[in-house]
């Protein structure tokens, strides 16, 4: 029992580290994915752009246009409307999230990432990503925190299965002459 007890303590200790590396890395791939943002971001505006140009020269508002492609007999044309809609819906996500970088602490941009991350772009930063020594605040923070969940994940159940009269340590005696209160 004490040896399951010393292997089951180990790998937990070993999850939370490998957690705790992990999680130390989040700030740094953030920094990546934000990197990434602006870039993302003229490319879907500049395609926007020459759908509106194209719009405005055939006589119509850019939102009748896509209006006019949905609702076309002719899939092609309602498949470029379902892609310009779905673009137009991004840019506006991605502007939400490029303005909430530029008003947040390292932890608010760090949970925007994590929670409101854009697919595409979580790919291009994971390409581009490449693991450091968490040598800033946030890092190690992380890091921490990465530890300290996993830690709990693992150890918590096998504390809590422990019948509940073991100890895994005898109890101490206390010195003479003091009074147990």
């Amino acid at each position: 029992m004490a040896l399951r007890t010393t292997v089951l303590r180990g790998l937990a200790v070993a999850a939370a580290l490998v957690a705790g590396a992990l999680f130390s890395q989040l700030p740094g791939f953030g920094d990546v994915y934000r990197a990434q943002l602006p870039a993302t971001l003229s490319g879907l505006q500049d395609r926007i752009q020459r759908f509106d140009t194209q719009a405005r020269a055939g006589g119509l508002e850019p939102v009748e246009a896509i209006q006019a492609m949905l609702t076309s007999v002719d899939m092609a044309q309602r498949s470029r409307g379902e892609q310009m809609a779905a673009t137009a819906a991004r840019i506006r996500v991605l502007e939400a999230q490029e303005e909430a970088f530029r008003s947040a602490n390292p932890f608010v941009r760090l949970a925007a990432v994590v929670m409101h991350f854009d697919p595409p772009l979580m790919s291009a930063a994971l390409a581009a990503f490449t693991p450091a020594f968490p040598a800033t605040l946030p890092a190690a923070m992380s890091g921490v925190a990465g530890f300290s969940l996993a830690l709990l994940v693992f150890w918590l159940p096998f504390r809590l299965t422990r019948p509940a009269g073991a100890r895994t340590l005898p109890p101490r005696p206390l010195p003479p002459g003091r009074p147990r209160f």
